[in-house]
């Protein structure tokens, strides 16, 4: 992947994370906040260990190097 692509990536994904909660707000909580969606990660444990090994492979393949 090319630099302009990751970077397009990560913009897209942090927009889709910002606009989490305004779109929450205006559906009256027909779809989920960023609270909530965290909330439905950490409420069983298989969702809790694949989020956290994401999150490890993530920091290591982007923040190790």
């Amino acid at each position: 992947m090319t630099r302009g692509a990751v970077l397009a990536v990560w913009a897209v994904a942090v927009a889709a994370l910002v606009l989490c909660e305004p779109l929450s707000l205006l559906t009256r909580g027909r779809t989920a906040s960023l609270g909530g969606l965290l909330e439905q990660l950490v409420a069983s444990r298989p969702a809790l260990v694949a989020g956290f090994v994401a999150w490890m492979w993530l920091g290591w393949h982007l923040f190790a190097r």
